[in-house]
């Protein structure tokens, strides 16, 4: 895939998207080729880093990286994530970026915050951009387009070695993964395939996207 086609179906309109999206990226449920989802991940935090925005391991990634020490060997993509606020003012360099190092980079804008979607051997890497709201419980939370997070899982700098490069996690991890899946150390799986149940007691459904 040569550079022009990269931008061309990067800015796809969602609908447009759709039609073609699956010539770029295995169905979901389909497991990771984890060799290239080490690849993505890294280059990820290269961008990242050089860049300046920090982020953290997230969902799928995060519970496997605590939980087996490696990929969840069911999962079908990459999730990280960010602090909204860090990631807009950044985005268009960002998404050049990757660009530059072969992924479709798509911003698929909605009212219900941020998420970076990337794709590139055929398989797809998440970036949520978790968001505060203040008007929302106190603003104790931290926001994605569908869960809230006590934001103090985020204000606490904590580390871990995973695939031998050192990664932020939320602190302290497993608080963290028992708030977004309840019972994470025995595989629960949701009802969508090749997915463990997210604790639906955690949902949040409200946010426009500020403009940037």
């Amino acid at each position: 895939m040569d550079k022009k086609e990269i931008e061309y179906v990067s800015g796809l309109r969602h609908k447009d998207w759709c039609k073609i999206g699956k010539k770029y990226y295995k169905p979901a449920g389909t497991p990771l080729d984890q060799e290239a989802a080490l690849k993505d991940l890294k280059d990820i935090k290269k961008v990242l880093d050089e860049v300046g925005v920090k982020f953290w391991l997230f969902h799928g990634t995060l519970l496997g990286a605590i939980r087996n020490d490696d990929w969840i060997p069911w999962d079908d993509d990459v999730d990280i994530c960010v602090m909204e606020e860090d990631l807009l003012p950044k985005l268009k360099e960002i998404r050049k970026r990757f660009m530059d190092l072969g992924f479709i980079a798509r911003d698929p804008e909605k009212t219900a915050g941020t998420k970076l979607n990337l794709y590139r051997y055929n398989q797809k890497n998440s970036i949520d951009g978790l968001f505060l709201d203040p008007t929302y419980k106190n603003n104790k939370y931290r926001l994605s387009r569908t869960i809230r997070y006590p934001r103090t899982f985020f204000e606490k700098e904590q580390t871990i070695e995973f695939k031998e490069t050192i990664f932020n996690v939320p602190s302290p991890p497993e608080e963290f993964l028992s708030w977004t899946y309840g019972k994470w150390k025995k595989p629960i799986k949701s009802d969508r395939p090749n997915h463990e149940r997210v604790n639906s007691k955690k949902i949040y459904y409200k946010h426009k996207r500020k403009k940037h």
